[in-house]
C-alpha cells in the first residue's frame, strides 16, 4: 500500500513503488521522485531544487533533513540511494553535483554516532 502522509509532494514526475511511504510534515518539490518497493522518507524533511530522486528497494530517508541545490542546474543531477540505502537524522545535502548512497551504507545521524562490532557469529550495536 502506497502512503502519503500530511505532507506538500509537487514534482513533474512520481512513482512510487507498492509499500512505499511518505511521513508527516516534509516539504519535496524535486523534478522527479522514484520510490522502489518499501522505501520510506520520514517526517520533518526539507527536500527541494532541480534534481531527481531515486530510492531503491528497502532504502530510506528518515528526520529533519535538508537536501536542497538550486533551482536551474547545468548537468542532471541525482540522489540515489541504493538497495537498503539510509540517510539518517538532521543532515544537510547540497546537490551541487549526484550523490549516491551505495548498498547497505548509512549516513548516520548527527546527534548520535553509530558502532558496530562484526564478528563471524555475531554483531553488536552501541
Amino acid at each position: 500500500m502506497k502512503r502519503v502522509g500530511f505532507s506538500l509532494v509537487l514534482c513533474r514526475y512520481i512513482d512510487m513503488d507498492v509499500e512505499a511511504t511518505i511521513g508527516h510534515f516534509n516539504l519535496i518539490i524535486v523534478d522527479s521522485l522514484v520510490m522502489k518497493k518499501e522505501s520510506r522518507i520520514g517526517h520533518l524533511n526539507f527536500i527541494k531544487g532541480g534534481f531527481d530522486v531515486l530510492m531503491d528497494e528497502k532504502s530510506s530517508i528518515h528526520n529533519l533533513n535538508k537536501i536542497s541545490s538550486i533551482a536551474v542546474l547545468y548537468e542532471s543531477v541525482c540522489l540515489h540511494l541504493r538497495r537498503n540505502a539510509r540517510i539518517g537524522v538532521s543532515h544537510l545535502l547540497d546537490l551541487t553535483s549526484s550523490i549516491t548512497i551505495g548498498e547497505n551504507s548509512m549516513l548516520a545521524g548527527v546527534k548520535y554516532g553509530h558502532i558496530a562490532f562484526i564478528s563471524k557469529k555475531r554483531v553488536w550495536g552501541m
